[in-house]
């Protein structure tokens, strides 16, 4: 038996447009019998009520703008909980 590849989606707002309606959709098809789903996203709100509902496992990470250099030492940190999400 195969493992279950892991899926990571990042996202930066939880409030819910065509991004996020692509992504619901998506995940309400993808098939978890081979694919294990996760979603990093910054904060609290409807898409997460909608991961909630669709049992889909979603971390609260503060994501940073990744080019403003005053968030450099925030965005390491941020990359060490995401690798320690994906090797979980």
């Amino acid at each position: 038996m195969l493992d279950k590849i892991k899926i990571l989606y990042l996202l930066n707002t939880a409030q819910i447009g065509g991004a996020e309606k692509d992504l619901i959709a998506l995940l309400e098809k993808l098939d978890k019998n081979l694919f294990t789903p996760f979603v990093a996203i910054s904060e609290e709100g409807p898409l997460t009520e909608e991961l909630r509902k669709l049992h889909i496992p979603y971390y609260l990470i503060p994501l940073y703008p990744w080019r403003k250099l005053k968030y450099f030492f925030l965005k390491y940190i941020n990359i060490l909980r995401l690798d320690r999400l994906i090797k979980s």
